[in-house]
């Protein structure tokens, strides 16, 4: 009885590690990190990397500290021309990035810059490192295909460059 119970226990050990224990997604995006003084303006790359195809590729619900950064844009990197479709962002109340995405009428697997945001640092921002990230949305058609933000890390390492000194007489 114990050289049955040792055998089955493993085997059941041995199947264990035949198994994968981590998932990947099957798209991922990537927001680029940066080191940058209070008052830059910061320029950050949105990659892409689809192991699968998709038409429908969205990000929303952007996370930043909106004492530290101030949206100012996105821009389309479509110089090749990988995602042809329709492009939105949403501002939300308080002009902060509530959206952006795009849409094609044929399933893709992409894989370089998606697009660019830019925000700016602020005067004031204490230097420290800040996370920018976002939440995915992915789909084929109906079909939602799991996808992940790589969050960016940005430090903030000096003062504003563009402090005006006030001299007493």
């Amino acid at each position: 009885m114990k050289k049955t119970l040792s055998i089955i226990i493993a085997l059941v050990m041995l199947l264990g590690l035949a198994i994968p224990v981590s998932a990947e997604a099957d798209v991922t995006f990537t927001i680029g990190s940066t080191s940058c003084d209070a008052g830059d303006n910061i320029r950050l790359a949105i990659e892409v990397d689809a192991g699968v195809k998709a038409n429908s590729f969205g990000l929303s619900d952007f996370t930043y500290d909106t004492s530290v950064f101030e949206f100012v844009e996105f821009d389309d990197d479509d110089e090749e021309d990988e995602i042809a479709g329709a492009a939105f962002i949403t501002m939300d109340e308080e002009n902060e990035i509530a959206s952006a995405g795009f849409t094609s009428t044929k399933g893709k697997i992409l894989s370089g810059t998606f697009v660019h945001v830019t925000f700016k640092v602020k005067d004031s921002a204490p230097t420290g490192e800040y996370t920018i990230s976002a939440t995915a949305l992915v789909k084929l058609n109906s079909d939602v295909i799991d996808s992940e933000v790589e969050a960016a890390t940005i430090s903030v390492t000096g003062a504003s460059s563009s402090a005006v000194v006030l001299e007493q007489d």
